[in-house]
């Protein structure tokens, strides 16, 4: 899962780690992957344990959900009537995918066939951005479908049944966008159209996520089975344009910036693995360019672009599994990062 598969505890090193130098991690080797006849352009939002990975290609001017499944192969999900346009965002260990098509948040079984998630009265979309291993779903639903200041954290249980997990308190909006596998789910809560990252609990209750000194917003986008916690917050100093950088959160809520490739540029954390292994991207001062980023003990690590990727575009990693197996997008199509 994107986001249930994410940050491990803090590693206390030994005496003997902390004098001798960390060895800079081998650049992984990127490639693309394949995407059906037709498509100009693709997409890879996830992967799980067993090496499957989904996201979506475009054909002309439809999106449609895809799976790449461990045997190289790649797989259009299932159609749902009336929703030319379809994206898959998570898919858990059992090989069951969530993502949206048309205005509807879809949930997707191993073999393809999709359904459609139940919309909560008083909203007319909803998107579904990640599911644990029991088959819990969270996403967020509202009046519009690019609402994320207006819209409302939601819940679907396994059977279907979509709970609305509420905001902070003085609150307006709120959108949930992980959840491992005890249940515990991170996002934000919205207030003056500022999110600040949250979490709520196994039985539902809300908390704020500390920010980093100088933090005034953010959100929270993954998360691990120890409940770690990644995501991005906007950070404005006396003198110097406000940025975002990525932050890792520990299960007790303390914030740790993890910092990019150049001091004043933006970062940001996607997703997190047991090892504590983080991905993400940030920009480089010498071109000005977002590349995919890696974090381990270190600093960002740049793990690289695919070959004649034309200046400009955009390198991003959106996960990373326990094996360290990486995807993500570079330029106009789904990659994959192996070690």
């Amino acid at each position: 899962m994107n986001t249930s598969a994410k940050l491990g505890a803090t590693v206390a090193l030994g005496i003997l780690a902390v004098l001798a130098p960390v060895p800079a991690s081998a650049e992984p080797a990127i490639s693309k992957l394949p995407v059906p006849p037709g498509s100009s352009q693709s997409l890879a939002n996830d992967i799980n344990d067993h090496g499957v990975i989904v996201g979506s290609a475009l054909y002309g001017n439809a999106s449609h959900a895809l799976r790449w499944n461990t045997d190289g192969t790649v797989t259009e999900l299932g159609a749902v009537p009336d929703a030319p346009n379809s994206s898959a965002t998570a898919v858990n260990a059992d090989g069951v995918a969530v993502g949206s098509a048309g205005n509807h948040a879809v949930r997707w079984a191993p073999d393809g066939s999709a359904t459609r998630l139940p919309i909560p009265n008083g909203t007319k979309y909803c998107r579904a951005l990640d599911i644990n291993v029991h088959g819990l779903v969270v996403g967020r639903c509202g009046d519009q479908s690019n609402g994320l200041m207006t819209g409302r954290a939601v819940l679907w249980s396994a059977n279907d049944q979509v709970t609305d997990l509420g905001t902070l308190p003085g609150d307006v909006a709120a959108y949930a966008t992980g959840i491992n596998d005890q249940s515990v789910v991170v996002g934000a809560s919205v207030r003056n159209s500022l999110p600040r990252p949250a979490r709520w609990s196994l039985f539902g209750m809300v908390t704020a996520l500390a920010l980093p000194e100088g933090g005034t917003s953010g959100e929270a986008l993954g998360i691990n089975n120890s409940g770690g916690i990644v995501g991005d917050v906007r950070i404005t100093a006396p003198s110097r344009p406000s940025v975002d950088v990525a932050v890792r959160w520990t299960a007790d809520g303390a914030a740790t910036r993890l910092g990019g490739f150049s001091e004043g540029f933006r970062s940001g954390a996607r997703g997190i693995n047991s090892a504590g292994t983080t991905v993400g991207d940030a920009t480089h001062e010498k071109d000005r360019q977002r590349h995919a980023a890696r974090w381990k003990l270190g600093p960002a690590e740049d793990i690289g672009t695919l070959p004649d990727t034309p200046r400009g575009s955009v390198t991003s990693a959106s996960a990373v599994n326990d094996s360290g197996v990486i995807v993500g997008t570079s330029g106009s199509w789904a990659v994959r990062w192996t070690s």
